[in-house]
């Protein structure tokens, strides 16, 4: 779709294949288009650098997600959100891998959280809204 943006992408991995930021960039596109093993692939040169990554951590848990490996993606989330604590968007996700689970009570933890340091986002308000089916 980009091919200016994916040859600029490709240069900068072809010179230095662990920068985080054009790693992200790749990884991010891949997870996008559903491609989540391919990406995990590309996370996984820069997961070895020593410099921890909320950002990557994030991408990582929600390629999990993705493949629905929803406890995987809780530890990668936590160790996303240990690394930033005060990150709305990690705290959405974890939010979005528990309500996944039906574990309703850290769903609300986690967007209760979320929505305090991002208060202006409506969908953080109906995740927060949103009650577990009733069951008879």
């Amino acid at each position: 779709m980009y091919p200016k943006a994916f040859e600029r992408l490709g240069a900068a991995l072809a010179s230095d294949p662990s920068y985080a930021p054009a790693v992200l960039a790749a990884g991010s596109i891949m997870q996008t288009y559903g491609d989540y093993d391919v990406a995990l692939t590309k996370y996984r040169a820069v997961a070895s650098v020593p410099d921890e990554s909320p950002a990557l951590w994030n991408n990582v848990g929600m390629c999990f997600f993705g493949k629905k490996k929803y406890v995987a993606a809780i530890s990668c989330l936590k160790r996303a959100n240990y690394l930033s604590p005060m990150d709305w968007q990690i705290l959405h996700n974890l939010g979005l891998v528990h309500l996944t689970m039906e574990q309703y009570a850290s769903a609300y933890h986690f967007f209760n959280a979320a929505v305090h340091f991002n208060p202006r986002n409506g969908q953080l308000f109906m995740l927060l809204a949103s009650r577990p089916p009733l069951r008879l």
